[in-house]
């Protein structure tokens, strides 16, 4: 969900990437995580390497084969955050969670191969 945020990101004007923070505020939001659950969430991705991998991102290398494997590391990365959330979440969370996960892997402009966003 992140790499996606990310990617409507760089389409754009470059504004600030989605912060951890931001996510997990979107996911109480959007899945009605109880307080529990958002502590748990939390401390999942404390423990992950995605915050070490988004600061490499972030860090400019324009090396495209460096800049490659960051994100494949990325993905890696948020699929098993993603198996960890999922283990969290009741029925009807992980269904809602699953909608929106397949509704943001959707192709979206400046985000399909070649596509260089609008005016670019």
């Amino acid at each position: 969900m992140l790499l996606t945020f990310a990617c409507a990101s760089i389409a754009t004007a470059q504004p600030k990437p989605p912060t951890t923070e931001d996510f997990i505020n979107r996911m109480k939001e959007q899945l009605a995580l109880t307080d529990k659950q958002v502590d748990s969430v939390t401390a999942i991705f404390k423990a992950s390497k995605i915050q070490e991998l988004s600061e490499k991102m972030r860090s400019g290398d324009d090396d495209p084969d460096a800049r490659h494997e960051i994100m494949e590391s990325m993905r890696s990365e948020m699929d098993k955050i993603n198996e960890q959330i999922k283990g969290l979440l009741t029925n009807e969370q992980k269904e809602k969670f699953e909608q929106i996960r397949q509704e943001r892997r959707k192709p979206r402009s400046g985000c399909e191969p070649g596509d260089r966003g609008p005016g670019r």
